[in-house]
């Protein structure tokens, strides 16, 4: 296992990471071109993988705020890096990477201003409809129906919502 592991990095070490991008954003332009369903269905469950991570953060997030941890925000953090660990893993589609690899393939001529636009709508309403899906699972199960306004969650969209230049 660790041949394999050391081949595959040696391969990627040896070409350059232009060409890696370009190379998958030209993979996911033919997966969106040839099985449109597969591509909708990965970018759904990168969303679905960000909304449970959200709900995972905060409520992580509030465990280490009612103990009044310096650390709460950290942990937090650390806690939503597993979504984007779970769309490696699962080799969804986040709208993020796609934007830049499909910017970086269509700059180099390798793909289409079509491939680009058509790869940003898809993914970003799969992304869309995956959080959608979670959020509504959330809301039916009421996980934060009884959250106090002092709620790690709440006062972090205050906090956020009450930055200069918000509203």
């Amino acid at each position: 296992f660790l041949d394999f592991i050391n081949e595959r990095v040696m391969i990627s070490m040896s070409i350059p990471p232009l060409d890696v991008a370009v190379e998958k954003a030209c993979t996911k332009s033919k997966i969106l071109k040839y099985h449109p369903l597969r591509f909708f269905t990965q970018a759904t469950l990168a969303g679905s993988y960000i909304g449970l991570a959200v709900i995972f953060s905060f409520t992580i997030g509030e465990s280490f705020r009612l103990t009044e941890s310096p650390a709460t925000t950290l942990i937090s953090g650390m806690a939503f890096s597993l979504a984007l660990v779970m769309i490696i893993l699962g080799n969804a589609d986040l709208f993020t990477g796609n934007v830049m690899y499909l910017t970086m393939s269509t700059l180099s001529r390798k793909t289409t201003w079509k491939d680009l636009l058509s790869n940003w709508l898809a993914t970003y309403l799969g992304n869309l409809i995956g959080v959608l899906i979670i959020t509504v699972m959330i809301v039916l199960a009421e996980i934060f129906s009884h959250a106090s306004l002092d709620h790690f969650l709440i006062a972090t969209a205050v906090k956020k919502s009450s930055l200069p230049g918000i509203a």
